[in-house]
């Protein structure tokens, strides 16, 4: 199954931005957001914990704790 988005409307350079064009573009950003395509939090939560994990290297036997 494709997924299929509202286009967001184009605008020129120099053109007055409707209000119109505004929600044609908030309902194109929610239906992306709605299809989860822009929720990276939970990514992002991950990426930054992995980055502190195991900061200290083992010494023989004993390990740090991984969540320190």
């Amino acid at each position: 199954m494709a997924l299929t988005y509202k286009q967001a409307p184009t605008v020129t350079a120099g053109a007055t931005i409707t209000s119109g064009q505004w929600n044609q573009l908030a309902q194109a950003f929610n239906d992306r957001l709605v299809g989860g395509v822009g929720d990276p939090t939970y990514r992002l939560h991950w990426y930054w914990h992995s980055l502190f994990r195991v900061l200290r290297a083992p010494n023989g036997t004993n390990f740090a704790p991984e969540d320190e």
